[in-house]
């Protein structure tokens, strides 16, 4: 429970980062990160999207995208 409501805060805070600058890369893939540990896979793969729409040669983004979607 306590480790989920941490997941939910990070959420909160990555999209926060990211409304203010869509283009800070890092956060798009945390955000995706922390997606995928609370199971909301298909924002996960639309994040991963949106990363790789802004930086397609993000490190390790075709590894951690492909592992969503497995």
């Amino acid at each position: 429970a306590e480790q989920t409501r941490r997941f939910q805060m990070a959420r909160t805070n990555f999209e926060e980062a990211l409304r203010w600058n869509p283009r800070f890369f890092s956060s798009y893939y945390k955000l995706a990160h922390v997606q995928n540990q609370l199971h909301d896979w298909d924002g996960a793969i639309a994040t991963y999207r949106k990363l790789e729409k802004y930086y397609p040669g993000y490190s390790e983004l075709s590894a951690n995208l492909a592992t969503v979607l497995v």
